[in-house]
C-alpha cells in the first residue's frame, strides 16, 4: 500500500501546484470550521459579562442550533452529489481516488456546466493518469496537465494514451475485473463526444479503438462493456463522420443501424426476432430520445439518397415513430392536464409532466414535419400540407419561450407557404410565409444552459422545490 501511495506521489507532480492551493483552501476552511467550540465559548462568556438577560442565550441556542443544521446540510449536501453524480456516470474505486476526482470534475463540466472543452481536458487526463497507473511510459502519456495541450490534437497520440490488451488483459485475467473495462470504455466514449469539431479524426480513432476493446471483452465475458447509451451516441458520432468524408453508403448504414439495435436490445420491455426490420417501432415499446435522434439521424441518410426505396423505408420508420410517441403522449395526457400546463394554470414539476410538453410542442410535430416532407416529394401532396400543418400550428403554440418549437414552426410554416405556391394558392401561401417570419427563436436558446452542482442536484432529488427548501 506504501509503495502505492509513493508512486502515485512520484506520478503527480505535475498537479502538485493545484492540489496545494485546493488543499490549503480547505485547510483555511475547516481551520475556522472546527473551532465552533471555542468560538461558542467565547461568545458565551461575551454575553454573560455585557449582563443578565434571558434573550441572549435564546441567542445563543438559536445560533448553535443553526451551526448544527448548516453541518448536516452540508455533509447531506455531500452524499447527495457524490450518489447524483455516480448515476449520471458509474466509475469504479479502482481508478483511484485522483483520477476519480477528475473524472467527476470532468462530468460536472459535461453535464451540468455545460462546457465540452474543460470537460474533455479533465478526460484526457483521466486517460493519462490511468495509462501511466498501469505502466505505460512515453512521451503523450507523461505530459503535465499545465504543459499545454499542442500534442494531443494528433491521431498518434491518442493511440499512445489509450490502454490496450497488454495492459487491460491483466484486469480481466489477472485481477478478474471486467467492470474496470467496462468503465474504462465509457471514459474513452465521453473523451471522444467532447473533442471540438476540428478533432473528428480523433474523435473517429478513439470511438475505433474503444469499439475493439468492447467487441474482444464482451465476447470473453459474454456481458456488455459500457454503457450502451454512450455506445449509441459514438456510433452516431462516426457515421456523421463517414458520411460527412463520402465514405460508402452500406457502412454509414450498417453503423447507424448498429446504434439503433443498442437502444432497441436495452430499452424495449419485449423480443423481437433478430430479422424484423431496425428501426419500425413495434406497438406498445416508448420510444426514449436516445431512439428517436438515431432514426431521424437513420431516415436522414435514406431520404438524401432520392430513391424510391429508401424514401419508403424512411416513411415507415417515422410512421412507426410517430405512433409511438403519440401513445406515449396520449397516456401521460390522461394523468396531467396539458392544456392545463400549456396555459400556466399548473406549474411544471414533474419529469413527466416536462416529458408531456416535450412530446406535445417538439417530439411529436418534429416527426409531422418530416413525414410532410417526404409525403410532399411522393406527390401525396394532400396529405404533406395536412401533417404539415399539424406540425406547424402545435408547435407554434409553444415557439415563444422554446427553441426547438420555435425552430419547428417556422420552417414547418415556410414549407407550407412553398408547398401551397406549388398548388396556386397564393394568398394562403403569403400568409403562410408571414406566419413563419413572425416567429422568433428565443434568444436565450443561444445562451449556455448551465448551471451549477449545487442547483443541479437539488432539482434532482426534490425537483422544482429544491431551491424553494433551500434556498441560497
Amino acid at each position: 500500500m506504501l509503495r502505492q501511495l509513493v508512486g502515485t506521489q512520484i506520478l503527480t507532480l505535475g498537479l502538485r501546484p493545484q492540489l496545494i492551493q485546493q488543499n490549503v483552501k480547505l485547510a483555511s476552511r475547516s481551520a475556522a470550521f472546527w473551532r465552533i467550540g471555542t468560538n461558542l465559548q467565547v461568545f458565551k462568556r461575551m454575553l454573560k459579562e455585557s449582563g443578565d438577560s434571558e434573550w441572549k442565550y435564546r441567542l445563543l441556542l438559536f445560533l448553535g442550533l443553526f451551526i448544527v443544521l448548516n453541518f448536516l446540510f452540508n455533509i447531506m449536501m455531500a452524499v447527495l452529489t457524490n450518489i447524483y453524480l455516480q448515476r449520471l456516470q458509474p466509475s469504479t474505486v479502482r481508478f483511484g481516488l485522483l483520477v476519480n476526482s477528475e473524472y467527476k470534475q470532468g462530468i460536472v463540466e459535461e453535464m451540468i456546466k455545460m462546457n465540452d472543452m474543460k470537460a474533455n481536458e479533465k478526460y484526457l487526463n483521466c486517460l493519462r493518469m490511468l495509462a501511466r497507473d498501469n505502466g505505460m511510459d512515453n512521451e503523450d502519456v507523461n505530459v503535465k496537465p499545465d504543459d499545454g495541450e499542442s500534442n494531443n490534437s494528433g491521431l498518434h497520440d491518442i493511440c499512445n494514451i489509450i490502454m490496450g490488451e497488454e495492459q487491460l488483459d491483466k484486469w480481466y485475467y489477472e485481477k478478474r475485473d471486467p467492470n474496470y473495462i467496462s468503465k474504462y470504455c465509457d471514459l474513452i466514449l465521453r473523451y471522444a463526444m467532447t473533442l471540438s469539431d476540428d478533432k473528428s479524426q480523433v474523435a473517429y480513432e478513439s470511438i475505433d479503438k474503444c469499439f475493439q476493446i468492447v467487441n474482444r471483452y464482451e465476447k470473453l465475458s459474454h456481458k456488455s462493456m459500457g454503457s450502451y447509451s454512450l455506445k449509441n451516441k459514438a456510433l452516431r458520432t462516426k457515421a456523421d463522420i463517414m458520411k460527412s468524408r463520402g465514405e460508402n453508403f452500406k457502412v454509414v448504414e450498417s453503423c447507424m443501424l448498429d446504434s439503433i439495435r443498442l437502444v432497441e436490445e436495452n430499452e424495449f420491455k419485449n423480443d423481437y426476432p433478430p430479422d424484423r426490420d431496425v428501426g419500425i417501432v413495434p406497438e406498445g415499446e416508448i420510444s426514449s430520445n436516445n431512439l428517436a435522434n438515431s432514426l431521424l439521424d437513420l431516415c436522414s441518410l435514406y431520404t438524401d439518397t432520392r430513391e424510391p426505396k429508401y424514401m419508403s423505408k424512411a416513411l415507415s420508420i417515422l410512421i412507426s415513430e410517430l405512433r409511438s410517441l403519440e401513445e406515449e403522449y396520449h397516456a401521460l395526457d390522461k394523468r396531467y392536464d396539458s392544456g392545463a400546463l400549456y396555459r400556466k394554470k399548473k406549474v411544471i414539476r414533474s419529469g413527466d409532466e416536462k416529458r408531456l410538453m416535450e412530446l406535445g410542442f417538439e417530439k411529436i410535430p418534429l416527426i409531422q414535419m418530416e413525414i410532410s416532407e417526404i409525403l410532399w416529394y411522393s406527390k401525396h401532396y394532400e396529405k404533406a400540407i395536412e401533417m404539415a400543418k399539424n406540425s406547424a400550428q402545435k408547435s407554434s403554440m409553444y415557439s415563444h419561450g422554446n427553441y426547438n418549437s420555435a425552430k419547428i414552426a417556422k420552417i414547418g410554416f415556410n414549407n407550407l407557404s412553398k408547398m401551397y405556391h406549388r398548388m396556386g394558392d397564393e394568398e394562403v401561401a403569403e400568409l403562410c410565409q408571414l406566419q413563419s417570419e413572425a416567429i422568433e427563436v428565443p434568444l436565450n436558446a443561444f445562451i449556455t444552459p448551465s448551471s451549477t452542482v449545487r442547483n443541479a442536484v437539488l432539482e434532482y432529488w426534490f425537483g422544482s422545490w429544491g431551491n424553494f427548501l433551500f434556498p441560497g
